[in-house]
């Protein structure tokens, strides 16, 4: 590799680092006043980062290494940096200057419209960021449907084509199971403190990532996973009333970490040392989330200890019918795992929509909500519980939606093929995470971006996405 790829790798590494911790100060522990400041700090970065990946010296770098015969590793470096230039060079710089302070002072607004239930608060600064968005993807080709070019950031190849295909598939399937089941509320009566679910969080992540010294954990509204360095991840979680909500959504982004801290240490540095795409993440976090910690092999390790804890009156048969119960929920993240896949669904047709502009950000809460009643037969009772709930759109998460989905399918090949190696179920009963981290590190984690999606779930479970495997699990864990 050429000195002056590497020392614009460090460069880029460094930069985005400094982003991500920027990023995770700002939803941790800075005070709401610092927000327009912050904006500033991350649009300097941001900027930064965009001037570097098009900077022509880079570009002819890049033009040159592709001519000669690298090794294989180092080809795929240089060609993953060709297609990255492609994609940003004709951004101009104003615009991501503009838009990363829109994201800050949005993300902002966003908080305070939640609090005040208030939607107006946010609606235009909503507006803008998906005309920023649209301009963004015209910017990068014209010639593409708009949401394929924002779907290709978080999903190497996927198209709106490939996604239609799956979810057409999927989305009759799961309102029938839905209409099949009848909610059931189960009561769990405990002392569930807000010291206790965090320091539960903090073991239970410790539990399954063992390398206590590469990771954090800390509290937010809206809990996430971000890379700060190679050995620095950096995990949260929100306590709330319902001491499921903490547990669960801490498995769900510990597992997020531990796929990110097995990548290969000689990506480390390296464009490469990424997720093969957020669908494949998303399946590491569903993966921990709904096969592992929401089954009952894992609670008959841990729910001896945790019933003392919490000073637990319910059976662990009870608790588990918790952890799954049929839970059809308005708000995405507290609703039942049968659930999750329409909600994911919804928002995927909305912000198609709002790309493609069929759809106001105006009318956006209206739609929203027929799309519940039609789909959920729920009806969200305030903007807070609706159109209000998630802060992707404002996080430049404009076709990240889909990637739950896709990631929940994921899930569900990887637990099955997995189980043909050895029995999941007879090593989680005894708390041992060896075999299971093993296997994921061998077959999905340690590639990072150095293999797409499609080549490491080919490899690992022998065929290409299918949702038989995930509709087989929902049918299995609510018994319709």
């Amino acid at each position: 590799m050429s000195k002056i790829l590497k020392e614009t790798e460090h460069e880029l590494s460094i930069l985005k680092e400094i982003a991500a911790l920027l990023d995770w100060d700002s939803k941790v522990a800075m005070p709401r006043l610092g927000a327009t400041h912050r904006g500033e700090q991350n649009a300097y970065i941001a900027l930064k980062i965009h001037e570097i990946m098009t900077n022509s010296r880079l570009d002819k770098e890049i033009t040159q290494l592709q001519k000669k015969k690298l090794k294989d590793l180092d080809n795929k470096i240089v060609n993953k940096y060709a297609k990255q230039i492609i994609r940003l060079k004709n951004i101009p710089h104003q615009h991501v200057e503009e838009y990363t302070n829109l994201q800050t002072v949005a993300y902002d607004k966003w908080i305070e419209a939640r609090e005040k239930n208030d939607y107006h608060i946010l609606e235009p600064h909503l507006k803008k960021i998906f005309a920023m968005k649209r301009k963004e993807a015209t910017y990068i080709d014209p010639k593409k449907n708009p949401y394929d070019v924002l779907l290709e950031k978080f999903h190497e190849g996927m198209t709106v084509e490939k996604i239609d295909k799956i979810f057409a598939e999927l989305k009759p399937k799961l309102i029938a199971l839905l209409r099949k089941t009848s909610p059931v509320a189960y009561t769990i009566k405990g002392d569930f403190s807000n010291e206790k679910q965090f320091a539960l969080c903090s073991e239970i992540s410790a539990t399954i990532l063992q390398e206590r010294d590469r990771f954090g954990i800390g509290k937010t509204v809206h809990p996430f996973m971000t890379t700060i360095g190679p050995d620095d991840f950096r995990i949260t979680t929100s306590i709330r009333d319902d001491p499921f909500f903490s547990l669960m959504s801490t498995v769900h982004e510990t597992g997020h970490a531990l796929y990110e801290m097995n990548f290969k240490k000689r990506l480390r540095g390296t464009i490469l040392f990424d997720a093969a795409s957020f669908s494949l993440h998303e399946s590491q976090s569903r993966f921990w989330e709904n096969h592992i910690a929401r089954s009952n092999a894992f609670w008959d390790w841990k729910y001896p200890a945790f019933k003392k804890v919490f000073n637990i009156r319910n059976t662990q048969n009870e608790f588990v019918k918790k952890l799954n119960e049929i839970k059809n929920s308005p708000i995405r993240i507290e609703t039942g795992e049968l659930a999750y896949g329409l909600h994911i669904i919804i928002r995927y047709e909305l912000e198609k929509a709002l790309i493609e502009g069929s759809l106001s950000v105006e009318k956006l809460p209206e739609v929203w909500n027929a799309k519940y009643q039609e789909y959920l037969g729920i009806n969200p009772k305030t903007m807070k519980e609706g159109v209000l709930q998630d802060m992707h759109w404002v996080m430049d998460g404009i076709g990240y939606f889909p990637t739950y989905l896709l990631g929940s399918i994921y899930a569900a090949m990887i637990y099955k093929t997995m189980n043909k190696s050895f029995a999941v179920e007879k090593d989680l009963a005894k708390g041992d995470f060896t075999r299971i981290r093993t296997w994921l590190k061998e077959h999905i984690h340690q590639y990072g971006a150095s293999k797409t999606t499609e080549e490491i779930v080919q490899d690992a479970c022998g065929k290409p996405i299918d949702i038989n495997s995930y509709i087989a699990h929902l049918k299995k864990t609510y018994g319709v």
